[in-house]
């Protein structure tokens, strides 16, 4: 699925599907938007509030679906992940966001919400940004810029490069681990088989890290995937007893019956690559390219 270049003038909305975020909070970001031209309309789960959500659950799904009718508004980004995308699941109208298709870029608690989109409408996301954390001094990482900018004027996104393992090829498919396993044996988690599956976590204690990639093991659905790439496990640590990440996938390399390849720049810390849920790419000599 191809989507419409984006050219300055065109609207980019911002949603909050999960925590809560200010309007204040999304300043920079509006600033950073309108630089390139384009006009910014801002959801009305943006500001709003409910404990540790950005309002109830209905209001988010509402404000998430009409996002995507509404045909003034070119492309969606969020203004925050923290937790809650996964509750909207059964309240969105997928009907009508299949029928308005729009680049989509989310990050981190957004991947229980892009796994299901592609399940249910085949529509191509994008994850590796989130406007209140990477745009809050104005300007996100160079790499990050580049490649959100790209995507929007639909260029080709640059490779992917530092990786480590065999070749492999595929559609990606993947996000954060834990939303990933929380989907596991739902409707709402796309088929596996013959994908390239990204994988990264964030504030996990080591042995968590191992039980959920243990899960996945016992789920069975790795024995059909093309490949796993390791993207980083940013503050995922423990005691000395609990031993380091690189061990805790060095054992998952061990035991997983298909390739497993490390250096993906993905991941709540930088450097990080914006990357499609649902494109096909390819690995070959340390490179990933996006077709």
């Amino acid at each position: 699925m191809t989507f419409q270049p984006l050219v300055p003038g065109d609207t980019i909305g911002i949603v909050a599907p999960a925590s809560s975020v200010t309007e204040d909070q999304m300043q920079p970001a509006m600033r950073w938007l309108e630089s390139f031209g384009y006009a910014v309309k801002l959801g009305k789960s943006v500001g709003a509030r409910d404990r540790f959500l950005a309002g109830a659950d209905a209001d988010r799904a509402r404000d998430l679906t009409d996002m995507f009718r509404d045909d003034s508004v070119k492309a969606i980004l969020i203004g925050r992940g923290g937790y809650g995308s996964s509750r909207l699941l059964e309240l969105v109208d997928w009907s009508s966001i299949a029928a308005h298709p729009k680049p989509f870029v989310g990050f981190s608690d957004t991947t229980a919400f892009q796994l299901a989109l592609y399940a249910k409408t085949g529509m191509v996301s994008y994850t590796g940004l989130s406007l209140s954390t990477d745009v809050r001094e104005g300007t996100p990482d160079q790499t990050l810029n580049r490649d959100l900018i790209d995507l929007l004027a639909g260029r080709r996104m640059q490779d992917v490069e530092g990786l480590a393992g065999e070749d492999a090829s595929g559609k990606l498919i993947g996000g954060c681990l834990s939303l990933l396993v929380h989907l596991l044996g739902t409707p709402w988690l796309p088929r596996l088989d013959k994908r390239l599956l990204f994988l990264e976590d964030v504030g996990e204690s080591l042995y968590r890290v191992d039980r959920m990639l243990n899960q996945l093991l016992l789920s069975g659905i790795l024995k059909t995937v093309s490949a796993v790439l390791i993207g980083t496990f940013y503050g995922c640590e423990g005691d000395a007893e609990d031993g380091t990440v690189t061990e805790v996938v060095e054992d998952f390399k061990g035991r997983c019956p298909c390739p497993v390849i490390e250096g993906l720049p993905f991941g709540h810390g930088l450097p990080r690559r914006v990357l499609p849920i649902g494109r096909e790419a390819q690995v070959s000599g340390g490179r990933l390219r996006i077709v």
